[in-house]
């Protein structure tokens, strides 16, 4: 499934996602159904993209789309449909459409996009949310407010900054928990960083203890888009890192 994750602060707008892929599959033995369930294919995958005009793009939901990984479908789209110059409301229209009209239906996927539109005085931050069999993207943010968003596996992360209850089994009433709000408007650009990655790592850890499939893994990739450009925090680089790779070193 994934976790992605997107603040907007008044410095600049922050994406990030895990990198973990994974397959449920059904198959037959003595005519029985056997189902492995969220099989754990790659730690590796790109999720989150970047266009020649700082337009931000991470996705989640299906991510092996007519046998191949998405990430090189978004990395098509960049190329043969973007340019410097497409805004970021015009990226989400066209990922829509791209994703809608080409490929078999439904297709349960979804981006999160984001970037600024004008320039000098006129710039303005957007977040758009994309989910492939719905009619059309929706803005997600207010210009004049800080905030988040975040999409995909959310169980974790929603009750970590949400009112949550608990049932009193002798009475079934639910009783409310001490809640403290989170004040995202006084985020700074490194609180996004930073609550962005405690974020995916946090539901990264508890699912390792928890009895449920572990859809998100693997390192976080962090973009960052100001005014100025978009620049990667972290993302995850090629290489050999296993001993054994080099047997005689």
């Amino acid at each position: 499934m994934s976790l992605v994750v997107a603040l907007y602060v008044r410095e600049g707008l922050v994406l990030a996602s895990d990198s973990r892929t994974t397959l449920n599959q059904v198959y037959q033995v003595d005519n029985v159904n056997h189902h492995h369930i969220a099989v754990g294919i790659s730690d590796t995958a790109y999720k989150t993209f970047v266009t020649a005009g700082n337009v931000g793009i991470t996705t989640y939901g299906t991510s092996i789309i007519n046998g191949v990984p998405i990430a090189g479908l978004i990395s098509d789209f960049i190329e043969e449909r973007t340019d410097a110059a497409t805004t970021p409301e015009e990226v989400a229209n066209l990922i829509h459409q791209y994703f809608k009209t080409n490929f078999e239906q439904p297709l349960h996927t979804g981006f999160l996009i984001a970037g600024y539109k004008g320039k000098g005085n006129e710039r303005e931050q957007q977040l758009w949310d994309i989910w492939v069999p719905a009619e059309a993207p929706l803005r997600q943010n207010d210009p004049a407010q800080q905030g988040l968003s975040w999409r995909g596996e959310t169980d974790v992360l929603t009750r970590l900054i949400q009112p949550t209850f608990m049932k009193n089994n002798q009475t079934g009433e639910y009783n409310p928990l001490p809640y403290f709000q989170i004040e995202w408007g006084f985020f700074s650009l490194q609180d996004a960083i930073d609550f962005a990655v405690y974020a995916i790592e946090s539901t990264i850890e508890l699912m390792r203890f928890q009895l449920r499939a572990q859809t998100v893994g693997g390192p976080v990739d962090v973009l960052v888009i100001t005014a100025e450009g978009a620049k990667w925090v972290h993302r995850k680089k090629l290489g050999v890192s296993r001993d054994f790779y080099n047997p005689f070193d």
